[in-house]
């Protein structure tokens, strides 16, 4: 397990923010709490002074389409392997934002798809 130790979280239950520790076992958050047991940890990081949240989600992206390109008709003449590579820029960028799920509505000849394929 994974342990995120001593960062800020919102108690949704009592509507403020404290410090906890967070497991995380196989990509999910397991437990939240204080005084986590650290020789069950595989991985500590020190979250002190940090605010720790889950994954955000956007619903509504467009990976392909740069944002240079004032005219989406522009990006017609670019091959599928530049938009790729855009998209994949993109999708880091998105998530180092924290976002950690897109719904992309509107891609290229499918590159997002592999894209989402290679990640």
């Amino acid at each position: 397990m994974r342990w995120l130790m001593g960062g800020q979280v919102y108690d949704v239950s009592t509507g403020s923010f404290r410090t906890a520790d967070i497991g995380i076992a196989h990509g999910r958050i397991a437990t939240v709490g204080s005084g986590a047991r650290r020789e069950h940890a595989d991985d500590t990081i020190d979250a002190t002074g940090l605010w720790l949240l889950p994954g955000l989600i956007d619903c509504h992206v467009h990976l392909t389409l740069p944002t240079d390109a004032g005219d989406p008709a522009a990006s017609a003449n670019r091959s599928d392997a530049a938009i790729t590579l855009y998209a994949a820029g993109a999708a880091a960028r998105t998530l180092h934002a924290g976002i950690t799920t897109v719904r992309d509505v509107g891609g290229w000849n499918y590159v997002e798809m592999a894209v989402r394929d290679a990640v």
